[in-house]
């Protein structure tokens, strides 16, 4: 049997399910023939898509060899065909009888093959569709009648189960109509999102906007949740700009068009990270992702982004350049993150480099992990930062709110404010620059309040100003600092935190920081209350440690006691000035080791309660008054006034000073006093008498008086010389009242004359320099050198001071020898000469004449 030319196979004729290569086409050639291209049908599916919709209408259907009349086609697409859209083709022939079969009464062979094969197609495809079709199981029993359209109405069944009827879309509840309509939007492809775009007036996705074939000047909205608004075509090389937001915030890219030629670009008033994805339902690192893209693009291309909600991120966000970064309102506006900071802080490197105009307001930034906080940024360069504004912002951490270091920088931070802050567990300041202002801010928790680790050299204006700050540490702690204003702020521990944890032992804490100004400031230890709960407070209110010069402490609202004083000067502090009108809640009590403490150059002040101060250091002042004048004026006074109405009266005390101590058993004991007494009120012939008492033996006594006489009422021994007030003039004693004895120690020296004739004592002897005159000398009672013997001649001849033998005698003989003699004639001379020379001793010391 011949082989009919127009073969038809037993086959579904469709193709396979396809995808594109993004291009337009040609797709092909089919694997079936057609006898017509408007018996072929395509259908596409765009991601994300649930259903294939015919998109015919925008293709091109071409047989292989136009001439054939039955023959293999391809497919063209007006557009191109991403690999993510997946299509195919089905022929779909409605049967039809246009030519013969016959001709003049005679079958034609080759018009009956082609019309049989025809109609073969179309039941082929007809059993196909039918096999695909909606049907009603074998044991149905029910009515298979359909009712009649109506509008606003769909198909469904009635209670019974056995009967489909026209039913409203309200009937099956509200969250299966939106599923329904969100269905019906996913169905449209690149194609049919013009279809859907004239129907509703917008889009429903990224994808949708993306798959249009986009006009100048065309505008969509987008009405994705969360990323609602509306996107306009524009031409222009849009490549970086899309290349960094990842996320599709701001910029689209149409598939069918190069990013180099135009973009789909939002229009918005406001940035929202909600425009990048950001949500309230997604995940931590999805929204980090986004706030990254956010921010990333509000730096490169717009300088400012709002954060709306609370956004859980997994990571810190990292800003490295100007935009204004704000919130609704720090409860409503967050970022919490789980790890590092919330917001890193890394500027563009380099001096040069614009840094200013950075501002944050009116949002929360929390982190959860330990040894970060809220707010982190560390100078890794030459880089600063200027001019900018921390407003309205919660920053929390448990290291604290924020840490602004500018160590690593050659400027640092300055000209910056940071104000109506909420600052959980504290704030830490590094070397930091200029004009730092910190103002009117909440700081509380377990850390230091106000931390300033250092300024950049010559730096000044550091503000710390209207802060309410209560921690469990110092609420204010300044290293190295020069110049700080700190001023009407409240110090304090509350006694809800627990005990003081600091380490310096106060709530404002100085190390190294000349010219500090502590003025209007309430700092209260709550000593009694942390006492009557078992806990211990800080050590002191105020504590300036180390060094730095010329501070001043001014008019305080309150300094309130610590555990030991009020306020402690440490050893090197120089130059304190304590002025006058601070308010102590007690006898202020001010331990003091610094020098020239209390306003050296400065006229003391009225303090209008008792002072006290206390120091752990030997030879030092608490109180000095100098003044640096060069006239020939007096110095500064200490004045001390007795302002009695009426007039003083005679014995009237005055004042003075009192020293105490505690004795052996602790009882505080008056040792001594210096006091004045009015001796004579009357006008023109007032008298006053100085008064110094000690403690003797248990009891006062006043030991000298000046008055009209200079008294020692118990005699008086002195350790320096006392000498009159010029060169001979004075007497010691009278002939009234004269000295009855003179004690000098072993060693004792009588000078006369400025050394013209001295005695001098040493054990056993007194030594004169020079002549002494007297009647006689007497040992005991018997006289040993007299006045002068005179009327002795002097002797002559030779005298003897050689060795000298006392002659002992010898026996003489009747005969005379000669040898005996001569020995007796030499005996007689030698004591002659002997004699002579006696004398001539006795006239030489005076004694005879």
């Amino acid at each position: 049997m011949a082989v009919t030319p127009y073969p038809l196979p037993r086959e579904t004729r469709e193709s396979a399910v396809a995808v594109g290569n993004g291009t337009v086409g040609p797709y092909g050639p089919s694997l079936y023939k057609i006898f017509d291209t408007a018996d072929v049908k395509v259908f596409s599916k765009l991601v994300g898509a649930t259903v294939y919709t015919d998109v015919t209408a925008h293709c091109t259907i071409a047989k292989v060899n136009p001439a054939s009349a039955y023959d293999y086609f391809t497919v063209t697409f007006d557009a191109v065909v991403l690999a993510s859209t997946s299509w195919y083709h089905q022929a779909r022939r409605v049967a039809e009888r246009s030519v013969a079969v016959t001709k003049a009464g005679t079958l034609t062979a080759a018009e009956l093959e082609k019309e049989l094969s025809k109609q073969a197609s179309v039941e082929s495809e007809v059993r196909r569709d039918i096999d695909r079709a909606a049907s009603f199981q074998p044991d149905y029993t029910g009515a298979t009648d359909l009712p009649a359209a109506e509008a606003g109405k769909v198909l469904g069944w009635d209670p019974s189960g056995t009967r489909l009827e026209n039913k409203s879309l309200l009937s099956f509840g509200l969250a299966t109509v939106s599923a329904l309509m969100t269905t019906v939007l996913a169905l449209a492809t690149y194609a049919e999102a013009w279809f859907v775009l004239k129907l509703n007036g917008s889009l429903s996705t990224r994808a949708l906007i993306k798959a249009l074939t986009p006009q100048v000047g065309m505008s969509v909205l987008l009405t994705e949740a969360g990323r609602v608004g509306n996107f306009i075509w524009r031409l222009g090389d849009y490549s970086a700009q899309i290349a960094m937001d990842t996320s599709e915030g701001v910029y689209l890219k149409a598939d069918s068009v190069a990013s180099n030629v135009g973009a789909w670009v939002r229009d918005f008033e406001i940035l929202k990270v909600e425009h990048f994805g950001a949500s309230t339902t997604a995940t931590r690192a999805a929204n980090r992702a986004a706030i990254q893209c956010a921010i990333n693009v509000a730096q490169a291309y717009v300088g400012g982004l709002m954060v709306r909600d609370t956004y859980l991120t997994d990571g810190a966000v990292v800003q490295t350049a100007a935009i204004q970064f704000w919130g609704i309102h720090a409860d409503k506006s967050k970022i919490v993150t789980s790890a590092g900071a919330a917001l890193s802080i890394v500027p563009s490197a380099g001096i040069a480099t614009d840094n200013t105009w950075w501002g944050w307001k009116n949002l929360t930034l929390q982190t959860t992990e330990a040894g970060h906080y809220g707010i982190e940024y560390a100078a890794t360069g030459n880089e600063y930062m200027s001019n900018f504004i921390v407003q309205g912002v919660k920053a929390s951490g448990p290291a604290g709110g924020v840490s602004f270091d500018s160590t690593g920088s050659t400027v640092g931070i300055f000209s910056c404010t940071f104000r109506r802050n909420w600052f959980d567990n504290g704030s830490l300041f590094k070397d930091i620059g200029d004009s730092v202002h910190i103002l009117e801010n909440t700081v509380n928790g377990n850390n230091i309040g106000i931390q300033i680790n250092g300024v950049k050299g010559g730096a000044q204006q550091l503000v710390i100003a209207d802060n309410n700050i209560t921690t469990r540490a110092e609420c204010v702690y300044l290293l190295n600092v020069s110049a700080a204003h700190i001023d009407r702020n409240w110090m304090e521990t509350p006694s809800y935190l627990g005990s003081y944890t600091g380490t310096t032992g106060a709530l404002l804490y100085t190390q190294g920081c000349p010219n500090t100004r502590i003025e209007r400031n309430t700092i209260q230890p709550l000593t009694a209350v942390m006492a009557g709960l078992g806990q211990t407070a800080a050590a002191y209110s105020i504590r300036l440690n180390t060094s730095g010069d010329a501070s001043i402490i001014e008019g305080n609202r309150l300094i309130a006691i610590g555990n030991t004083g009020h306020i402690q000067i440490g050893g090197g502090v120089t130059n304190t000035y304590i002025k006058e009108d601070n308010k102590f809640d007690a006898t202020p009590i001010i331990t003091d080791a610094g020098t020239g403490t209390f306003g050296a150059g400065n006229t003391p002040g009225v303090f209008r309660q008792p002072l006290l101060f206390t120091t752990t250091a030997q030879f030092t002042s608490v109180d000095i008054a100098e003044s640096t004048n060069a006239g020939t004026g007096n110095g500064p006074y200490r004045e001390i006034y007795r302002n009695k109405a009426g007039g003083a009266a005679v014995n009237d005390g005055i004042g003075g000073f009192l020293w105490y101590m505690n004795n052996s058993v602790g009882v505080k004991t008056n040792l001594g006093y210096i006091t004045m007494t009015v001796l004579d009120p009357v006008s023109g012939t007032e008298d006053g008498q100085f008064n110094i008492a000690r403690m003797l033996a248990g009891a006062l006594v006043v030991g000298m008086t000046y008055g009209a006489t200079f008294n020692f009422t118990t005699g008086g021994t002195f350790t320096g010389t006392i000498s009159p007030a010029a060169n001979d003039g004075g007497a010691l004693g009278n002939a009234t009242n004269q000295w009855s004895d003179l004690f000098g120690a072993t060693g004792f020296v009588w000078n006369l004359g400025n050394g013209n004739y001295t005695v001098t004592h040493s054990a056993g002897t007194l030594t004169f320099s020079g002549i002494v005159v007297a009647s006689q000398f007497n040992v005991g009672a018997n006289k040993v050198v007299g006045a002068r013997d005179t009327g002795w001649t002097a002797g002559t001849g030779t005298a003897l001071k050689g060795a000298f033998a006392a002659y002992a005698g010898q026996a003489h003989t009747a005969a005379y020898v000669q040898a005996t003699i001569q020995a007796l004639d030499d005996a007689a001379r030698n004591a002659s000469q002997r004699v002579k020379a006696l004398e001539d001793a006795l006239r030489a010391h005076g004694l005879i004449n």
